[in-house]
């Protein structure tokens, strides 16, 4: 009862501040500092479910790159395994609403070789609708940043062998 008691605290806090996030992300630059503390608040929560509420508030017009990358920074602070599993659970959507988000998400992901690992490893416990999301952000990737190939040719193969 009680480990039941604490995660529904723990949940309810989480959208609570999700709630906040929301409010606060379609305004002014003044309020940069409480999308920042609140975007630490969120952190404190240590709850992965924050990541995929996260990626929700990526968006290709965000006026304020900045804050997109505030956001980057809070859901790489989970362990490799986990961050990757929610970053590819939530790709779809991530796709659909903002590419250039989830191509510069992928690209630090191919730039830390124990996260590619992870990820790599997550993609066999992937669904086919993420495994297309995945598939289409890596060829995105692999165009506008070339260098990056052999690391997208990784993940692809495997895609390939599932």
């Amino acid at each position: 009862k009680r480990l039941f008691l604490t995660c529904f605290g723990r949940c309810y806090m989480l959208d609570r501040l999700i709630d906040t996030l929301s409010n606060l992300n379609a305004l002014s630059p003044t309020h940069t500092e409480d999308f920042e503390k609140t975007l630490s608040d969120i952190a404190s929560q240590n709850d992965p479910d924050c990541i995929g509420k996260l990626v929700k508030f990526f968006r290709d017009d965000a006026k304020y790159d900045e804050l997109m990358f505030s956001i980057i920074h809070t859901i790489e602070v989970f362990e490799d395994v986990t961050y990757t599993r929610e970053i590819q659970k939530s790709l779809p959507t991530l796709w659909a609403q903002s590419p250039k988000w989830a191509m510069i998400l992928h690209v630090r992901i191919l730039n830390s070789p124990s996260t590619l690992d992870a990820y790599i490893t997550q993609v066999s416990e992937t669904s086919v609708v993420e495994r297309h999301a995945i598939y289409k952000t890596l060829q995105a990737v692999e165009s506008k940043w070339p260098e990056f190939s052999g690391r997208c040719k990784l993940i692809i193969d495997r895609l390939a062998i599932l």
